[in-house]
């Protein structure tokens, strides 16, 4: 794998780093037309579009054994980017204690119990590889600070990766690192998801200094994730960095923060009748930009 080079620049607020709309990267990319009533959604370009057979390979597991650090929101932010792409892209929500990825009902969510005893359920997980094996779509699979070590440890010794590959599927793992008290225990996470997946296989990282989290800083208490340790070490690991920015939470950030607890879409969000008025439309709609920026390095041939 070569070394990431998309990896996101480290805005002090989103307000002043994401592009003026219509200029934004996301919305110079060339775009199809829209059909008459949907002229509030964000659409993914003709490209990425017809990327979606080389990229339908791809099975997302977002994994981090500490919860709350913003698991949900990184599935949620990813399903509704792909389904962009291809809107027959899986989700499934396999959280035992805290299944909120299911309330983005707009993603069609499926819930799925893997755990028992505190161990994995093989045949419910053998009930995940079917559905995998038997679906030409990407999946994004949310899991839950209560499956992480077990899930791990499963993947680490089960046949899980020979299986993915015989039927030409790509796993690819998503772990996040947050600043503030959290942030030694998820970089805990992301070495042990490091350690027990092979060397060749894809990892997004996402740096998560969303909504009050605090900055990641290095060892010597420097705002720079990218001086991390763990950082250096793996960057030719990664497949994309994705940063979820510092916002302002009189604004952007309450703007998204309310529409997450809704288990909203940004394109839901944006529709008349939604419950959003116009200028909080318009934020969000400046963030979704942004964000659809960092999520295409995730989308890889």
């Amino acid at each position: 794998m070569t070394e990431t080079a998309n990896q996101a620049q480290s805005p002090e607020k989103l307000d002043s780093q994401i592009p003026e709309k219509g200029n934004s990267p996301a919305a110079s990319r060339g775009k199809k037309d829209v059909q008459a009533g949907s002229q509030d959604q964000v659409q993914q370009s003709s490209t990425e579009r017809s990327q979606i057979a080389m990229n339908s390979t791809d099975v997302h597991f977002v994994m981090q054994g500490k919860g709350g650090v913003g698991k949900t929101t990184a599935a949620a932010l990813l399903g509704q980017y792909l389904k962009g792409i291809d809107p027959e892209t899986v989700c499934v929500d396999i959280d035992p204690v805290n299944s909120s990825f299911s309330d983005f009902r707009a993603l069609n969510p499926i819930a799925l119990e893997i755990m028992n005893e505190g161990g994995i359920d093989q045949r419910a997980f053998d009930t995940l590889m079917e559905k995998i094996a038997e679906t030409p779509h990407t999946f994004v699979v949310d899991s839950g600070a209560a499956t992480f070590l077990p899930l791990t440890q499963y993947l680490a010794d089960g046949p899980v990766f020979s299986i993915l590959k015989q039927f030409d599927r790509r796993p690819v793992f998503h772990s996040i690192i947050t600043g503030g008290p959290a942030q030694a225990h998820t970089m805990q996470g992301l070495a042990t998801l490091l350690d027990s997946i092979p060397e060749d296989a894809d990892v997004v990282l996402w740096i998560n200094e969303y909504h009050g989290f605090g900055k990641v800083t290095d060892k010597d208490g420097q705002e720079d994730w990218e001086n991390l340790a763990i950082v250096q070490k793996n960057k030719s690991r990664f497949r994309a960095i994705i940063q979820l920015p510092t916002l302002n939470q009189q604004t952007h950030g309450a703007d998204m923060r309310d529409m997450l607890k809704q288990g909203m879409t940004f394109e839901e969000a944006m529709k008349p009748g939604s419950g959003f008025k116009l200028m909080a439309q318009a934020r969000l709609r400046d963030i979704w930009s942004h964000l659809q920026t960092e999520l295409a390095h995730v989308v890889r041939s």
